[in-house]
């Protein structure tokens, strides 16, 4: 008779402790997913951000070499003035 009840017993713990491993191990793999999908938003955002940043960048220095280039455009403009024969 204790035989029999010890082997419920066993049976139930059995039972008990599977459930649980699977609860834990269904848990895990819940948390992974979430967690490398949260990683993937944060380095997507951290890389827009960079790109913004070099964009800005690029776009400051191209309006640099534009007013470079449109100051050097009207410092040869006033060169073919002063050296046309025309000029005073």
């Amino acid at each position: 008779m204790i035989k029999g009840e010890l082997e419920k017993k066993m049976k139930k713990m059995i039972i008990i402790s599977s459930v649980i491993v699977v609860l834990l191990l269904t848990m895990s793999i819940f948390l992974r997913i979430y967690l490398n999908h949260i990683v993937r938003n944060n380095m997507i955002d951290q890389i827009d951000n960079t790109v913004a940043k070099y964009i800005h960048i690029i776009q400051k220095q191209i309006d640099n070499d534009f007013q470079f280039l449109d100051s050097f455009a009207s410092v040869l403009q006033m060169e073919n003035i002063t050296n046309n024969q025309e000029f005073p």
